[in-house]
């Protein structure tokens, strides 16, 4: 099953073919996760202070995404940048 995933500017992107990367922040604002499905790469995250802080948000997209497979109805991936957390609910409610 395919995940939906939000970016950070509030799209969604579809997992069905997908790269996730950690980068530099483009306005040299440090480090962000952006994911890529055959189109140039969307910011999920950004503005971590290490590329170490990067990289925990990326492995647990990975994660995310992989358990959320499994789950019925129309799951999302997204980053709560309140808690610092990738989270997953259903697109449907």
């Amino acid at each position: 099953m395919d995940v939906w995933i939000e970016t950070a500017a509030g799209n969604l992107v579809r997992s069905a073919t997908l790269a996730i990367v950690i980068r530099p922040g483009e306005s040299g604002n440090g480090w962000e996760v952006c994911i890529s499905a055959s189109a140039p790469p969307s910011v999920f995250a950004a503005g971590f202070g290490s590329r170490e802080e990067a990289r925990l948000i990326r492995n647990a997209l990975a994660v995310a995404i992989s358990g959320a497979k499994a789950c019925e109805g129309t799951p999302a991936v997204f980053f709560d940048r309140e808690t610092l957390t990738v989270k997953t609910e259903d697109l449907a409610g």
